[in-house]
């Protein structure tokens, strides 16, 4: 049995890997032409160009895996089939649930990994894509301060006005607008509060930059308060550092991202602090936080959407059951994105939206499987109804 098991891990394995890389390769130059022209009017290097996509590799990667293991699933089991092999293993005694045990595992695998991309790599994958795309679209030939102008206009227009609230430090910031790409924010109010809601104290600044893990500020005013909230002290300076403040960029400027770009660690402080916002609100963010959790078993729902209909001895039924099992995933695919599209809006419960389509195909395969290794048929059991006599 180890020999078999070993036999069909490295038959599906070995076409997982070469429909990954090739799904990767085809996402790339799809993705190439459609960028091209910027990357040449911009004059970007090669280097740039390949930083680009290598920063892109995970996204596609998480993308392409459940079709990727689909596809290599039927591969190896429609070969089996074809060779004859399945009937041979069947008739030397080896059940089904022996023969998908291997690809089974190769899910398992598959799940692991696309989980641990979906869980941060995937959204980061996603903004520093923007962010070069910006980049490169700001190196136009172009008139300097009206290329600037521009390229700063395109980074705040999401990111005016924008006010966070972290109840861990009980902090306040208060910022007119803010450069993705440069990881600064403008005309910066930040208020400490006590855990009584008195201000503690107050930071003003007309910019204030982000190096990685301390805020630089630039042209900054400071102003303490005793207890009782009365201003005691005032400070200027043209340049301040305040490494007291735990809040990175992403944080501060995440209650104006998109939930499809944040990770799970950013959607759960997202949540967290912005608890009492409300239900609808909420709704984008606690859908992909169930989605981004449960994503990862698509790789092994899609293994299971496989092996109930390409386990066969008989030739006739391979083609039949590579549509039913292509039929089933692009079914699923579709009911995962409208009903994350259904929570996003608040329709449904994001639980529902998030994980519900996963867990019905997840279940769905799983017991045809279970018929399958049963040995049960659904057309001898049709077939048994029709001659069944009625009852006068």
């Amino acid at each position: 049995m180890r020999t078999i098991f070993a036999y069909i891990f490295r038959e599906t394995l070995m076409p997982l890997a070469a429909c990954t890389g090739a799904f990767v390769f085809l996402w790339v130059i799809y993705d190439m032409f459609d960028n091209f022209g910027d990357f040449v009017q911009a004059g970007a290097a090669p280097a740039k160009i390949f930083e680009f996509y290598w920063q892109q590799v995970p996204r596609a990667i998480a993308i392409g895996l459940p079709i990727a293991t689909l596809l290599a699933a039927l591969y190896c089991l429609l070969t089996l089939s074809r060779n004859s092999e399945i009937t041979a293993m069947m008739a030397c005694g080896i059940s089904p649930w022996q023969i998908g045990a291997p690809i089974i595992a190769i899910g398992g695998l598959a799940t692991l990994l696309q989980t641990w991309l979906n869980w941060e790599w995937s959204p980061q994958a996603v903004r520093n894509r923007e962010m070069i795309v910006e980049e490169f679209r700001s190196m136009r030939e172009v008139a300097k301060e009206k290329r600037e102008q521009r390229a700063w206009q395109r980074q705040t227009v999401q990111l005016k006005a924008v006010v966070y609230r972290s109840k861990d430090t009980r902090r306040l910031w208060f910022i007119y607008q803010s450069a993705m790409s440069k990881w600064q924010l403008n005309e910066v109010e930040i208020i400490q509060l006590s855990p009584e809601g008195v201000d503690l104290w107050k930071i003003y600044a007309r910019s204030a930059a982000w190096d990685g893990r301390t805020w630089r500020f630039r042209d900054v005013m400071r102003v303490e308060y005793d207890p009782r909230g009365n201003a005691v002290s005032r400070k200027e300076v043209e340049f301040f550092s305040e490494p007291s403040l735990t809040e990175t960029f992403e944080q501060v400027t995440s209650t104006v991202r998109a939930p499809d770009v944040l990770s799970v660690p950013e959607l759960l402080t997202r949540i967290h602090e912005n608890a009492d916002l409300g239900e609808a609100r909420l709704a984008p963010f606690r859908t992909y936080l169930f989605y981004r959790v449960t994503v990862g078993l698509s790789c092994l729902a899609s293994v299971f959407m496989a092996l109930p209909f390409a386990i066969t001895a008989s030739r006739r039924d391979l083609f039949s059951g590579f549509g039913k099992a292509i039929l089933m995933y692009f079914s699923f695919f579709t009911a995962l994105h409208f009903f994350v599209a259904l929570g996003k809006g608040n329709q449904i419960p994001p639980h529902v939206a998030g994980a519900g389509p996963l867990a019905f195909f997840f279940v769905l395969g799983v017991t045809l499987f279970c018929f399958r290794v049963a040995g049960w048929d659904p057309r001898v059991w049709m077939a048994r109804l029709k001659r069944r006599p009625a009852t006068p």
